[in-house]
């Protein structure tokens, strides 16, 4: 007899150029000054969760995505857990993520209101894995963790209120309130 065996889903990967048109939900994990890499160097990154809402990909959830310098310039203000919508567009060879359209930030709202409990988990996710890969970069380069700049050492409730009338944009800096810093 022949037992049905699975193939193993391939990795979900998130690469901006291949969402070109698409309209994600960022869930901002936490900031880093620099993560090295053999081929760059030192570079600026944000990690967070990444949630695909439209194109072939919509309702996929990447986990634990390192958007890097021109890119993380533009979430590199949000706060521990915060929660962004955008529209992902090529702007020349760059692909950056775009302000929303009052349709793209209906169209969250209702897959947070659909998802409330789920983004609440994704959320508490994206700043653990933040922190533990920065915990993970210091042990690599030989150096004590240390102060993390714009982290929070605990997620903050106040700062994750999903409930919110409207979603972030990555152009517009978070507010003092926002933030809580």
């Amino acid at each position: 007899m022949s037992y049905p065996l699975r193939n193993p889903d391939p990795v979900a990967n998130f690469k901006a150029k291949d969402f070109i048109g698409d309209v994600v939900i960022y869930v901002h994990g936490g900031y880093h000054e620099a993560i090295h890499t053999e081929q760059y160097g030192s570079k600026p990154a944000v990690r967070g969760t990444m949630i695909s809402l439209t194109g072939r990909t919509a309702g996929t959830i990447y986990e634990d995505v390192v958007l890097w310098p021109k890119q993380c310039s533009q979430f590199r203000d949000f706060g521990p857990g915060e929660v962004g919508v955008s529209r992902i567009v090529q702007s020349g060879r760059a692909t950056v993520f775009d302000v929303p359209s009052g349709y793209d930030i209906d169209m969250a709202q209702k897959w947070i209101s659909d998802n409330h409990q789920r983004l609440e988990t994704l959320k508490h996710d994206a700043v653990r894995n933040f922190h533990e890969q920065s915990e993970n970069l210091a042990k690599d380069s030989g150096r004590s963790s240390g102060p993390e700049p714009r982290t929070s050492p605990q997620f903050r409730p106040a700062q994750t209120d999903a409930t919110r009338e409207s979603l972030r944009n990555p152009s517009e800096p978070a507010s003092e309130e926002e933030t809580g810093y």
